[in-house]
């Protein structure tokens, strides 16, 4: 039995054990920067004041999009903000000029670089025309 002065042995106490388990050793933060586990916190509630979130003057909204580049129409996965738009295809195409269409709105692009994201190209443009992308915009968010 233990006093009130003697440290309590981690064999009287059964909740306090050493973390020597893999699952124990990880870091949620880690984690959530990994992908492995979902950030409750993202999206945030309004777009912090500073850093890559404020600059972005409207928001990416993930969805579908069809993307003509050299006469060859692909349905592509991506997001749409006003400004521009990110789609993945599975290699990376060679026109520095596609046709972005969301539904029956489209509007001329410039693909200015790409990345690989998981076994897949990402496509990152900025619209030319900012009328017609304004369309594109607008079809997205009354959808």
């Amino acid at each position: 039995m233990d006093d009130a002065f003697s440290p309590a042995s981690t064999a009287s106490n059964p909740h306090r054990k050493l973390k020597t388990s893999k699952a124990h050793q990880f870091s949620p933060s880690f984690g959530v920067h990994k992908g492995f586990i979902r950030d409750p916190s993202w999206p945030p509630a309004e777009f912090p004041a500073q850093g890559n979130a404020a600059q972005r003057q409207t928001r990416r909204i993930v969805c579908d999009l069809k993307v003509t580049a050299d006469g060859a129409t692909h349905a592509v996965k991506g997001d749409l903000s006003a400004g521009g738009a990110m789609f993945l295809m599975p290699a990376a195409c060679g026109a520095k000029q596609v046709t972005i269409a969301y539904r029956d709105c489209s509007a001329q692009a410039e693909v200015l670089s790409t990345t690989t994201r998981g076994g897949l190209v990402a496509h990152h443009a900025r619209f030319t025309d900012l009328n017609a992308a304004w369309g594109v915009w607008q079809a997205l968010v009354s959808a």
